[in-house]
């Protein structure tokens, strides 16, 4: 039997088939099947563990069992709970896999203390050493973000210059650039106060952890050797 109307109007029904171009829903309306949704989309809790359904939303809300989409997928966010496979593709935002981290999320290196009254060549020597440089040979320089505090300032950025052998002026020193839009200036004597940080990245970063710290024979395996990392040959 076929349905014909201009309007069809129904809180409840049972229709074998219905043809329409349109179907609008009212605020608060859904469609809904199977077992597991109830009118407000929620779960039904007396319904089957392998209970199916969907539930269509008029605020445009979609909750479905399964899904086979066959053209192009757009979202701003989503979160996949399972297995992905696709011939080809990109991601554009941040992204966890395992032990593969690639985000803007800061990473921190160990904890760097100075004392008040510590000398500035202490600091400089100290914060050179860490990047693998050497003072006193040629003009460098090291400039970092950090995380810390400068007595009761928070630090944002260190830059540490070393003139080297020059001698027409003592150019070298350390200058601290905080939260607030100052800095300290450029500091060539002993620190006024305690100053204590960690290094931070900035923008993106990426992170493998818990991998394995020695070669495991086995052609293309990623491993640990010290800081750096390998592929093993086989």
């Amino acid at each position: 039997m076929a349905i014909l109307a201009a309007l069809l109007v129904a809180q409840k029904g049972f229709i074998e088939e219905l043809q329409s171009q349109i179907i609008k829903l009212s605020n608060g309306g859904a469609i809904y099947g199977g077992d597991k949704y109830l009118k407000n989309g929620e779960i039904d809790a007396q319904a089957p563990a392998n209970a199916k359904g969907f539930w269509l939303g008029a605020n445009g809300e979609a909750k479905l069992e399964e899904a086979m989409v066959s053209g192009h997928i757009d979202a701003t966010s989503g979160t996949f709970h399972g297995r992905i496979e696709a011939n080809e593709g990109f991601f554009i935002g941040e992204l966890t896999a395992g032990p593969f981290n690639a985000n803007t999320q800061p990473l921190f290196s160990v904890q760097q203390n100075y004392a008040s009254g510590t000398s500035r060549t202490n600091i400089v020597d100290s914060i050179f050493a860490f990047w693998g440089k050497s003072t006193g040979a040629y003009a460098q320089s090291v400039y970092k973000p950090v995380q810390g505090t400068y007595g009761i300032k928070s630090v944002t950025h260190i830059y540490v210059y070393d003139q080297g052998r020059a001698s027409v002026a003592d150019l070298g020193g350390i200058t601290l650039y905080f939260a607030d839009g100052t800095n300290s200036g450029l500091i060539q004597t002993n620190i006024t106060s305690n100053l204590s940080f960690k290094y931070k990245t900035e923008s993106w970063t990426v992170a493998i952890s818990n991998i394995p710290d020695e070669n495991p024979r086995i052609a293309g395996v990623l491993y640990r050797n010290g800081n750096q990392l390998m592929i093993s040959a086989g």
